[in-house]
């Protein structure tokens, strides 16, 4: 390592990334989807992808004018870069060096040239993100890398000072930005930069090994960490930042009830694009054909078509559907609509399986509900053989539940659909370590307390066997309503509406959701937090009205988020 500045004692407590090049090697999949695209726009001829790595760091479309080719070539780079995701890989050493920065209580973040969603989405699937506090993606700051947006616009988030701060990068924008931020330098030489000019840019640093990384920091209190357009208090957050989604009003719940089919839709179109606007990272919907918690004749959309169409309405959060398994579902037309909805949505789509449903919704569609054994084992089935399905191999699979012969489902998804499981705290764990296995999140129902046993006991069934239990993201199914006074809260709680209609007791409806004013829910979240929760999905008692939907991104979340 050169060290041309660093006076003695002096460390930093928060380190920023640039990411391709720096914590991925990504640049043989980049090439491939670069040549793709340029004969896909371009046509013939050979892709200057040496002109464009000159470029790196800045955003796509902005290397495109720089190097005077066509922006459409930005469609087909990301789909093909998608689709490639999965060879990508970290740099040897990079999770471990991220764990021990987060050992330390070093404040992380990445700045990147992607998309914030393409970025988190990478991270995600190379188990990464749970050791970064912030992703920043180009597209969301005014202005890209050379521009010192990003890096500001990381400092901001985490609550800490330019000069407390250094930047790693592998390309002069790189550098160029966090000069202009007023943040040191350290110019990473293992990835496919050219040392070179590198080092002609004069860094602070110039690190032969992400490693020698660990020599520049000091020891320090975790990040604070706050949430895009929120104000930072001072609150501390667990080790994983927290993400929010959203159920939206498809009428599953008799939200929509009383509305005619278009007035109907346009309240899930208003509630997805609120939800892209604000805190939210997800939209959900359930593959539900009836209401509850009584069957009407009610405006219910089907899943698939929702999401299909909001893809194309909402560009940057991901699109997640709760679903059945065998044998209340075909698992090969399960995994083709899957895959087909995440080409066709981007790489967006994140899927969960409920394990357990509606028998009278079952039962009027000519369906005999399966015993509790029988269901769990046709949703264990589902799960191996929809992910074999999705390899886009000739898939044979012979379960009780699901068979399969040279199966195919092609195309492939674009990237590694993450698979959910939803639990309800409150009950026993599935039986099958198989079906626990399986999972990247668990969703869960519950009171903070109930959640924070299942947590726990989940863990230990995974450690037992023999899968690390750190790799599952824990989530919460909530409902919420805001009020603005504690009064107001117990009136509404208190009417025969919300007791008999939903069939709980006020007490014990309100200690599974979050209903009360900003600060009540801002705590109850805290003790989800402190249950083990990293995300939360909020479907909205005061559907179709979109005013909680709207307060909470602008007055939990970040409040949550500090």
């Amino acid at each position: 390592m050169t060290d041309t500045t660093l006076a003695p004692g002096t460390r930093f407590g928060t380190v920023i990334f640039d990411l391709d090049g720096v914590l991925v090697d990504s640049f043989a999949v980049m090439e491939q989807a670069f040549a793709f695209a340029y004969q896909a726009v371009v046509g013939d001829g050979r892709p200057p992808f040496a002109e464009y790595r000159e470029h790196m760091g800045r955003y796509f479309p902005d290397i495109m004018d720089a190097m005077g080719l066509p922006r459409d070539m930005e469609e087909p780079f990301v789909l093909e870069s998608a689709r490639l995701a999965r060879e990508v890989r970290a740099y040897p050493g990079v999770p471990q060096t991220l764990e021990r920065l987060r050992g330390l209580g070093v404040a992380t973040a990445v700045a990147t040239g992607k998309s914030g969603v393409r970025a988190r989405s990478l991270l995600e699937g190379l188990d990464l993100a749970r050791w970064l506090d912030v992703v920043v993606g180009s597209d969301e700051v005014p202005r890209p890398k050379p521009a010192p947006d990003i890096v500001l616009e990381c400092l901001r988030r985490l609550g800490r000072p330019a000069d407390d701060a250094v930047m790693v990068g592998d390309a002069v924008n790189d550098l160029l930005s966090a000069r202009t931020a007023s943040v040191r330098t350290a110019a990473a030489l293992w990835g496919a930069g050219d040392p070179e000019k590198l080092r002609a840019e004069g860094p602070d640093f110039a690190l032969e090994r992400l490693d020698e990384l660990l020599g520049l920091v000091r020891r320090g209190p975790r990040a604070a960490v706050t949430a895009p357009g929120g104000s930072q208090k001072g609150k501390t957050v667990s080790n994983s930042p927290v993400r929010w989604g959203v159920v939206l009003p498809q009428g599953a719940d008799s939200e929509l009830a009383g509305l005619a089919g278009p007035a109907a839709w346009s309240v899930v179109e208003q509630a997805a694009q609120v939800a892209a606007a604000g805190a939210y990272e997800s939209v959900w919907v359930a593959d539900r054909t009836d209401t509850l918690p009584r069957r009407s004749a009610e405006p219910v959309f089907e899943a698939w078509t929702a999401l299909a169409a909001l893809s194309g309405l909402v560009e940057r959060v991901r699109l997640g559907v709760a679903v059945s398994g065998a044998p209340l579902r075909n698992a090969a037309l399960l995994a083709k609509r899957a895959a087909s909805l995440d080409v066709i949505s981007r790489g967006r789509l994140e899927l969960a399986f409920r394990t357990r449903d509606y028998a009278p919704e079952v039962e009027s569609v000519g369906l005999t509900p399966p015993a509790p054994a029988d269901l769990e084992a046709g949703l264990t089935e589902t799960v191996e053989a929809v992910r074999a399905l999705w390899s886009g191999a000739a898939t044979t699979y012979q379960g009780d539940h699901v068979r399969l012969a040279d199966a195919h489902c092609v195309p492939t998804p674009v990237h590694s659909i993450p698979v959910a499981l939803r639990l309800d705290g409150a009950n026993p764990l599935p039986a099958s370590d198989r079906l626990l296995a399986a999972c990247d999140t668990v969703q869960w129902q519950g009171s903070p307390e109930q959640v924070a046993s299942a947590i726990e006991e989940f863990s230990e069934r995974l450690e037992r066997a023999g899968s690390p239990p750190d790799r599952v993201r824990h989530s919460v199914l909530l409902e919420s309503r805001l009020f603005d006074s504690a009064l107001e809260r117990d009136r509404w709680l208190a009417t025969p509406y919300v007791v008999v209609f939903w069939s709980h007791h006020p007490d014990v409806y309100a200690q599974r959701n979050l209903y009360g004013t900003t600060e009540q829910v801002a705590d109850r979240l805290q003790r989800y937090r402190s249950a083990g929760a990293t995300e939360f999905l909020l479907w909205f008692r005061d559907y179709p009205d979109g005013e909680s939907l709207k307060r909470f991104a602008q007055e939990v979340a970040p409040a949550v988020a500090d």
